[in-house]
């Protein structure tokens, strides 16, 4: 992998796509550490100048690479999203929705989309994925040590931010038998479960499982997914016991886990979900054809849906919605297929499932979720790698 020869295009619009990861974090652990504050909000504006300037950057390199049928990709997600002003019920849903994909998701999914060295990418976001996790650490035992438990709250933001840069790292020790990387991603499921995200855990554990599927078929991965297996078993036996005692040390440090407390009490708590739930189902009981554009759960809730499925349908409508519906689901089935294949494009693409789809099953919004929207594009532009595999 250290080896790889790359482009001096790629070399910076990866670069450029790794700045968005790490600004993603940088602002979202200032949040964690020092809240609503003069620094938080000094981090957020040159976080983005970076990404602005990084962007002019490559401003020419992007419209070079930019043609064929992702050009029309992109054409179509632009228009679809200008016609369904004309659609939207909710035009503060709408212009939610807008902001949090224009600025967020469509500018990381050009540049994904004009990277062609994938194994460049991979290298460049371990790299990335190690130094998000020291900061992380340090930034975490900060707040531990200072906290006395009246100013501690959760925060999933961090956790969230936590996600992908940790699932590069579970393929670089899975692969590579990296311990630097497993040693930080041991610590970012630590703070995930400590700062209150089931989400984050959860994307984490179905990427486990992947190289679990994988270690089945594949005689290299075997000594790993056995041990992987016991340590599963050793976790769901005693895990009542391991989750008390951690519970007791944060508690002790004055950090009270809500996610530790949902597990150990009630595990299918949905945090108030279910009221949105309730709502949106009586809406598409009352109105099944309905479509009420992007940001249309907004008309109902004043919040996001929280379901993949029931922000399809609320937008949608039943007949629209069910044609989106059953593709997204054979996308899903066909993603889950990938889990035993190590080629660079297929690990690529259970990566973004991995990042995704658990996640808006119950949290966020499609429109705000960019790995959604790269795992989209690497099904629909999909190419075979003449044999490069991850490993």
């Amino acid at each position: 992998m250290n080896n790889i020869v790359t482009s001096k295009k790629d070399r910076g619009l990866v670069r450029c796509f790794c700045w968005f990861y790490l600004s993603l974090f940088a602002v979202n652990v200032t949040y964690y550490a020092f809240g609503e504050s003069t620094i938080y909000s000094a981090t957020s504006i040159v976080s983005k100048s970076v990404i602005v300037l990084l962007l002019f950057s490559q401003a020419y390199i992007i419209i070079k690479s930019l043609n064929g049928k992702r050009l029309l990709y992109i054409m179509f997600i632009v228009v679809f999203f200008l016609f369904n002003a004309l659609l939207a019920i909710s035009k503060e849903g709408y212009l939610v929705e807008l902001a949090s994909f224009g600025i967020n998701v469509l500018p990381c999914l050009i540049l994904f989309l004009c990277i062609t060295n994938y194994q460049h990418l991979v290298l460049e976001m371990t790299r990335y994925g190690r130094i998000i996790a020291l900061v992380a650490i340090i930034m975490f035992l900060i707040k531990m040590t200072i906290s006395k438990g009246s100013d501690y709250e959760d925060n999933m933001g961090f956790a969230n931010a936590l996600v992908v840069p940790s699932l590069f790292l579970i393929n670089d020790y899975y692969v590579y038998r990296n311990k630097m990387s497993l040693m930080c991603i041991l610590c970012m499921m630590g703070i995930g479960l400590a700062v209150g995200s089931r989400g984050a855990l959860f994307c984490m554990g179905v990427y486990f499982l992947s190289f679990f599927a994988r270690g089945i078929g594949q005689g290299k991965y075997q000594k790993r997914t056995l041990l992987f297996v016991l340590m599963l078993m050793i976790l769901l036996i005693n895990y009542r016991g391991i989750l008390m005692l951690v519970n007791s040390i944060l508690e002790s440090k004055g950090i009270h886990s809500r996610t530790i407390w949902i597990i150990l009490n009630d595990i299918g708590h949905l945090s108030g979900r279910e009221d949105i739930y309730s709502q949106i189902n009586d809406a598409l009981n009352s109105h099944p054809l309905m479509i009420r554009g992007i940001g249309g759960s907004f008309s109902i809730t004043g919040t996001f849906a929280h379901n993949v499925f029931l922000e399809i349908f609320c937008e949608f409508g039943a007949v629209v919605g069910s044609v989106v519906s059953v593709s997204l689901f054979v996308l899903i089935l066909q993603s889950i297929l990938f889990f035993n294949r190590n080629g660079i494009y297929e690990v690529l693409i259970v990566m973004m499932f991995s990042a995704s789809i658990p996640r808006l099953m119950f949290s966020g919004s499609i429109w705000s979720s960019t790995e959604l929207w790269i795992w989209l594009s690497l099904l629909l532009f999909r190419r075979k790698h003449h044999g490069i595999t991850i490993a």
